[in-house]
């Protein structure tokens, strides 16, 4: 039996005594994360490489960020020899303004750099631009030819947008050149997207709209592009033309931004349309046939807690509604007749205003509504709805009895309305 311990005891000495001849050496690149300048809300996402240079595994036990405005996506576990593995970190930029120095720490069993310290640096500054703003900026247009003939078009060019925007007086215009400046000067500037830079910028900068455009020449013909980004409207509104002989380029371009600046706000109403049913149809597609995710709201007619999953068992129809949409009125009689079916079908109107309980509440009176009335009080709560929820309303959602999405409906149609009604009886 003393053997026995003995050789045990000899056995763990020597897996120790190995282990410790063959440690692990862990190295972190970027060893900094500069987050440059940020606003409020605004996200800065960084992938980390851990590198094992050693001969044992490396583990990674922790990694400790200084506040919640960092949030760990990705998390690397053991990296063996010779090999690597990432982590990745997003940090999102809180209401207070200023300098940024933090430190995010990893944990290693590497006896050497058992605790690895990464500096994050950055700055967070306000922003100067409302909804009310009506600045303007003219970038000159960019091209890779440098012949002089170009050079003199984008410069002419350039004047006449700025008076075709001096004539018009419901945009004020401004100098491009900081705004220029800040934009190349920026940390960001080789590695992030150019339209969420120039939003950023003009928000800092006061600057609300922000025109460009680019020149391609080929002979004596040219394409040019024009583009108008309002840091308030997530897409730019682009203008493009194609064939254009170089002697009439300055005319027609001018003129084609004349017309862009006109009916700038109809144009972004039809590509919020456009992109809106684009991404309704995403949405659908992405849900239909997927368990249905679990939510817990409050029905703020009676104050109860109601939690999705409770209602599985039971055909379950969801309408998203919002007090200023006129489509969500004409779905409530039929929410009426679809609750009036049976108790083996759960009804819910979930209102997407936010918060707004007293409006809801005599909203609900106003329209005499029976069945239960879910409403987020604040944007924890809103979160939970995103995998339903499009971004506009109606939004109609039907649930099996095995808590499956098989329907989601956006927009009023009484057609969509009978086929879900049909859907309805066949699988409560």
């Amino acid at each position: 039996m003393k053997n026995k311990i003995f050789f045990m005891v000899a056995l763990a000495t020597v897996l120790f005594l190995a282990g410790c001849g063959n440690p692990p050496s862990a190295a972190i690149e970027p060893e900094s994360w500069n987050l440059g300048y940020l606003i409020t809300s605004s996200e800065n996402e960084q992938v980390f490489s851990i590198h094992n240079d050693g001969k044992g595994s490396l583990t990674i036990d922790s990694i400790v960020v200084p506040s919640t405005a960092y949030k760990i996506l990705e998390q690397a576990d053991t990296v063996l020899p010779d090999r690597m593995d990432n982590f990745k970190i997003v940090f999102t930029a809180p209401e207070d303004t200023g300098t940024i120095s933090d430190t995010l720490r990893v944990f290693t069993n590497d006896p050497e750099n058992s605790v690895i310290d990464i500096a994050v640096t950055g700055r967070i500054l306000p922003v100067n631009a409302d909804g009310d703003n009506k600045n303007m900026a003219v970038i000159p247009f960019q091209s890779a030819s440098r012949e002089p003939e170009i050079v003199e078009i984008i410069k002419n060019t350039t004047g006449r947008i700025i008076r075709i925007i001096n004539e018009n007086e419901e945009y004020r215009i401004v100098s491009a050149n900081q705004l220029v400046k800040n934009l190349v000067q920026d940390p960001a500037y080789k590695t992030h997207d150019t339209q969420d830079l120039l939003t950023k910028w003009g928000k800092i900068m006061g600057i609300r709209y922000i025109l460009l455009g680019q020149l391609e020449v080929e002979g004596e013909t040219a394409e040019a592009a024009i583009s108008i980004n309002d840091v308030y409207f997530k897409y730019p509104v682009v203008r493009k033309l194609s064939g254009l002989k170089l002697s009439e380029a300055e005319v027609k371009i001018s003129e084609e931004a004349r017309d862009l600046i006109e009916n700038l706000s109809a144009d972004q109403k039809k590509i919020a349309q456009q992109m809106l049913q684009k991404e309704w149809i995403e949405k659908r597609q992405s849900v239909l046939k997927k368990p249905a995710p679990d939510f817990t709201l409050t029905n703020i007619k009676n104050g109860e807690k109601i939690e999705l999953k409770k209602y599985f068992g039971r055909t379950i129809v969801m309408h998203f509604f919002s007090l200023e949409c006129e489509a969500c009125e004409k779905e409530i009689k039929w929410m009426e007749d679809i609750q009036a079916l049976g108790e083996d079908v759960a009804v819910f109107g979930i209102c997407m205003d936010v918060g707004r309980k007293e409006e809801v509440l005599e909203f609900i009176s106003d329209k005499k509504m029976s069945y239960p009335i879910l409403l987020p009080m604040d944007v924890k709560e809103d979160n939970q709805l995103e995998p339903y929820y499009g971004g506009g309303t109606p939004i109609t959602v039907v649930v099996d009895k095995n808590g499956i999405i098989q329907e989601s409906m956006v927009g009023f149609s009484t057609r969509g309305l009978q086929n879900i009604e049909k859907l309805v009886k066949r699988i409560r």
